[in-house]
């Protein structure tokens, strides 16, 4: 899928996120449901933003339109958490960040 949005969490309220601040959570937009029900409506996930090892993707590195796939990560016996990460794909169309932080 492609980023659709994305926020940047500076303050973690779980506990088991607090180390991992500041990280990006994505909403990704499915290739398999573009478009669906209307041209303008989809089935979006939200999810971390992960590299391939599981750690916290960099915030710098996540931009609105950068095409991501789904990872899980399992956290017990028949429960996975879907997680994303960034894809060698082309982005489709223009790509955009928010502006750093001062």
């Amino acid at each position: 899928g492609s980023i659709y949005s994305y926020e940047t969490v500076v303050h973690a309220i779980q506990p088991g996120f607090m180390d991992a601040v500041p990280f990006a959570v994505v909403l990704v937009e499915l290739d398999e449901q573009r478009g669906r029900p209307t041209a303008d409506e989809a089935l979006r996930i939200i999810g971390n933003l992960v590299t391939p090892d599981g750690s916290m993707e960099d915030e710098a590195r996540v931009a609105v339109g950068l095409r991501v796939h789904v990872v899980f990560q399992d956290l017990a016996d028949h429960f996975a958490l879907p997680q994303f990460t960034l894809s060698d794909e082309p982005a489709e169309g223009r790509v955009w960040r928010l502006p750093e932080r001062s």
